[in-house]
């Protein structure tokens, strides 16, 4: 079985100083990036969303627009960090309703606050890969489907309609390591 060798670095942050992704060294490569929050229960950074990209910065990019424009959900940072995933504000698209967009702007001096609080919580680490497309997506879901299944009590904060996918089996062992605690996190992970 062949070997992979996949290090997440961070924790990092949307925030401008020195660790912020934009301009880690990290900001263009291809990587599996890990957003998490820090528990209080334990330290150990909970994973809350498991992402793929061909450019971190990019990609993070379209996500804080995303969050700063209520399109996705916004979580309760107090109850996150006890390990609690209670939603401030479901996201625009969660509704699908024609009325969602109005219904953001009704809403949006009241939740600004919860989205800073939200976007500063955020811890992301980030696992930079020198493969495809393809592999990046597998190995990306195999860290998702490893977490619910072998791990539901630390995947409290990976909501459920976060879809990731796996494709046939690599014949890889993904060796895991990451510069601070993660909790779920398997290491080996065949995939």
């Amino acid at each position: 079985m062949e070997s992979l060798a996949v290090h997440f670095n961070g924790p990092l942050t949307f925030a401008t100083g020195p660790r912020s992704l934009f301009t880690s060294e990290f900001a263009r490569a291809a990587c599996i990036y890990l957003w998490t929050i820090q528990s209080e229960i334990d330290d150990k950074y909970w994973i809350h969303y498991v992402g793929e990209t061909g450019d971190l910065r990019m990609r993070q990019k379209e996500h804080l627009i995303h969050m700063l424009g209520l399109n996705y959900g916004i979580f309760d940072v107090v109850e996150a960090r006890r390990g609690v995933a209670r939603l401030v504000w479901r996201g625009v698209w969660r509704e699908g309703l024609p009325n969602g967009p109005s219904h953001s702007l009704d809403e949006y001096r009241t939740l600004a606050p919860a989205v800073r609080d939200y976007v500063d919580a955020l811890a992301v680490f980030v696992a930079p890969l020198n493969v495809g497309r393809p592999q990046r997506e597998h190995i990306e879901g195999s860290i998702a489907n490893s977490l619910r299944t072998k791990h539901p009590e630390c995947s409290t904060l990976y909501p459920r309609d976060c879809r990731t996918g796996c494709g046939a089996e690599a014949g890889v062992r993904l060796e895991i390591t990451s510069d601070e605690p993660i909790a779920g996190l398997d290491s080996p992970l065949d995939i």
